[in-house]
């Protein structure tokens, strides 16, 4: 029994190839919902604008992002008179005012952080590109040198025009009406959009009613991300890992079973013997998790990986199934091994 037949290393390779492999599959296949997921929130799909011409309160607007699943919320409004950058005579460039919410919610572009607080104005990419300055620099008019803050990506996907080329300049005077509150919901929740009519200041006449629309629509009005985690090929890695557990701690048993009858007929109880097969069963199966949990936190900490720490906890579920199964697989090839059995067992092997 202590003399190597046990095979440790063969069942130490052939768990951690089965634990890598079903792990690394978790991990490919929520990683692509993940993805999903996340191009469907840069795209700007999960942000909801609600347009109604100086009717909006500006201080309700960012209010909303106290509620559950609002990420950012702001407001904008027309400024008629546009920036005329030095760089640009006789050019005027769109401009609008803006709140800081409405800064982050644009600059943060579907991550959790946004344009660092500061004194300066926010342009498109277009208008940075036209102008050639970027996060950081200074754009000069007649009246003014101006400090850019940050530059924010509106590309042509498919999202509401406006944006793509303007200026946004915070401002902090909220007496004045706003026109349009965004907020930016994920998860997404239906019942946030309902708290959007709040912001009005008054409800306005026919002529001016207000219009609740997706930014980008082009993805898809709401992410199935549910439906997509729930239905991916790999939702039972869990229990093929306890059933391939059950199986080969059976077969680490049933190999060695005239080996294990023989020692009982030599006054091996087995008790002591199912004690001392958990033992040496316990090797293989904490060897192969340590080396599943190398790979993975491996695979998991390469750059640009999204929730890392999901990731990890999906792959943790499927190695600690293995390990109980591989034991119970243990258990049941000891009680289904008896001593009687002992000639039967030697004329099979012979």
């Amino acid at each position: 029994m202590y003399t190597g037949t046990s095979r440790a290393l063969l069942f130490t390779l052939l768990c951690s190839v089965i634990l890598i492999g079903l792990c690394l599959a978790e991990l490919g296949a929520v990683s692509r919902v993940l993805g999903d997921a996340d191009t469907y929130r840069r795209s700007g799909a999960s942000i909801l604008t609600f347009q109604a011409p100086g009717q909006i309160d500006a201080a309700r607007c960012e209010a909303l992002k106290t509620l559950p699943n609002v990420n950012h919320a702001g407001a904008l409004r027309e400024n008629p008179a546009g920036m005329r950058p030095a760089a640009l005579p006789g050019h005027s460039i769109p401009q609008r005012d803006v709140t800081e919410g409405f800064i982050q919610l644009l600059t943060a572009a579907g991550s959790d952080t946004g344009a660092a607080p500061g004194p300066g104005i926010v342009l498109s990419d277009q208008v940075a590109n036209a102008l050639g300055r970027d996060a950081g620099g200074t754009i000069h008019t007649a009246a003014d040198s101006i400090p850019v803050r940050a530059v924010f990506p509106f590309p042509d996907d498919g999202r509401k025009p406006g944006l793509g080329y303007t200026v946004l300049a915070p401002v902090s005077d909220r007496g004045t009406p706003f026109d349009e509150c965004w907020i930016e919901v994920w998860p997404q929740a239906e019942p946030v959009a309902a708290h959007l009519r709040s912001t009005l200041i008054s409800d306005g006449d026919a002529q001016t009613r207000p219009q609740l629309s997706q930014l980008n629509s082009r993805l898809g009005q709401s992410f199935p991300g549910e439906r997509l985690f729930v239905e991916r090929i790999t939702e039972f890695a869990a229990p093929i890992a306890g059933l391939a557990g059950v199986v080969i701690g059976f077969a680490m048993v049933r190999m060695r079973r005239l080996e294990l009858a023989s020692a009982r007929h030599s006054g091996v109880t087995p008790a002591t013997q199912t004690l001392i097969l958990l033992g040496e069963a316990l090797v293989p199966a904490l060897v192969s998790v340590l080396v599943t949990a190398a790979t993975v936190m491996l695979v998991t900490g390469l750059p640009g990986t999204l929730d890392p720490a999901a990731l990890r906890g999906l792959s943790a579920r499927v190695c600690l199934t293995l390990v109980p199964a591989l034991l119970l697989g243990v258990i049941t090839g000891a009680l289904t091994t008896r001593e009687k059995h002992l000639f039967r067992y030697f004329k099979a092997r012979t």
